[in-house]
Parts: C-alpha cells; sequence; structure tokens
C-alpha cells in the first residue's frame, strides 16, 4: 500500500465511538444494515438447525449500539462485547426498553484478547470489525478459539477493491484511518486462510456490493 497511514490503537478506536455514538443509529446503521440483517439471518439459520437441550450460545463482537439485538431469534442466547463504553450504554439501554430477555450479556472487552473460555460459544459473529480492530488477526484467532469445533463464525466486512478508482479512494481515506476509526483499504486476504476455520459460504451484499458476508466453519481436530 503506497502513502502514510495511521495505525490503529484501542484509544483511537474509543475516541472515534465516543465521537460517533449519539448518531451512530441515524447515520451508520442505515449504510450497515444490508450487512446486519444477513449476518443475524445466518446465526438464525443455525440456531433453527440447533438441536442441544440448551439454548444455542452466540457471541457477537463488536455488539456496538445494540441494532442487532432485536433481530436474533428469541432462543438463542446472545452474548454481545464491545471495545467501547458509549456504544454499550447504548445497547444496554436498547435491551432494557425493549425486553430482550434473549440477550444474557453486554461486557466490555477486547474482541483480541476474549476472556471466554476455549469452546464457550456454537456462534461467533463479527460485523464491521475486523477493519476497526487493531490486530485483526488476533480477533480471528480469538473468534476460532471460543467457537465449539463444528459451530460458524460469521464476518461481515468491506473488504478493498482490487483495483480502479474505489482502490485509489480507499488508499486515500487510510490516510485518516485513526481519525474515522476504521481501515477503508483492509484487504480479504486477511481473514482467509486461518488453519482453525474453513470458509463454506462468500456473499456480497446489497445492490453496489460494499460488504461481504462470509461464513466459516470450526474445524475439529478430526479434520486435520
Amino acid at each position: 500500500m503506497t502513502g502514510r497511514t495511521q495505525a490503529l490503537d484501542e484509544n483511537a478506536v474509543r475516541r472515534a465511538y465516543a465521537r460517533w455514538a449519539r448518531f451512530y443509529d441515524a447515520v451508520v446503521g442505515p449504510v450497515t444494515d444490508v450487512g446486519r440483517v444477513a449476518a443475524v439471518a445466518a446465526v438464525n439459520a443455525l440456531v433453527r438447525k440447533h438441536t442441544g437441550a440448551d439454548p444455542m450460545d452466540v457471541l457477537e463482537v463488536g455488539v456496538g449500539s445494540g441494532l442487532s439485538l432485536p433481530g436474533y431469534a428469541r432462543n438463542a442466547r446472545i452474548t454481545g462485547i464491545d471495545l467501547s463504553t458509549d456504544m454499550l450504554a447504548l445497547a444496554r439501554q436498547r435491551v432494557s426498553d425493549e425486553a430482550l430477555g434473549h440477550v444474557a450479556a453486554l461486557e466490555e472487552m477486547d474482541a483480541g484478547a476474549l476472556t471466554f473460555a476455549t469452546g464457550s460459544f456454537d456462534c461467533a459473529v463479527a460485523m464491521y470489525v475486523m477493519s476497526v480492530a487493531p490486530d485483526p488477526e488476533a480477533v480471528l484467532d480469538e473468534l476460532a478459539r471460543i467457537t465449539r469445533p463444528g459451530g460458524e463464525v460469521v464476518i461481515v466486512n468491506h473488504f478493498a477493491k482490487a483495483d480502479g478508482w474505489v482502490l485509489w479512494f480507499e488508499r486515500k481515506l487510510e490516510r485518516i484511518a485513526a481519525l474515522i476509526g476504521w481501515h477503508p483499504a483492509f484487504g480479504r486476504e486477511r481473514v482467509l486462510n486461518h488453519p482453525d476455520l474453513e470458509l463454506v459460504e462468500e456473499q456480497p451484499l446489497g445492490w453496489l456490493r460494499i460488504f461481504t458476508l462470509m461464513r466459516f466453519r470450526r474445524r475439529s481436530s478430526s479434520d486435520d
């Protein structure tokens, strides 16, 4: 990548989302709705197939203001984490206002250093997180670690275009990544080829194809 870029760190992300929190639902919400709907639909399809006696445990990493929470099936058990205190406050208010009893917990936590035990969840979801995270490879490692073998990791993100004017524009925006709180020129290859995750679906979203949904199956030791 050419040009100077600004590295993201936890404080940069917190500052960015503190600025965005009041306006997030109104400004960012409609733009990201297509990916949110697709990811929640993918999770709900898994819930319908779930055969365990207990509810299916779902972790949403980067839950933000909780826009996705009302959409999840009520017979799932949802845990959300986020790095931003301001966004979590909005999510907690949403849970209270809408009586979302299927939301088990909302916690402030670094997605790259989750405190949950290995194999704690049947499914992990990360919507618009990978290009925001200071260390996306660490986030992917954690998503794989906390997902039970045979479970799924669902990712929605914007990935950099291969060429053309959009790529040029993304590279220009990359110079102010710390200010806007995300990496516009985030490469698709950074979420592929994880040894514990098998890509089972990749779907461009929306008529502009700005976002992409990826579903990964968590491999078990018998897959080796």
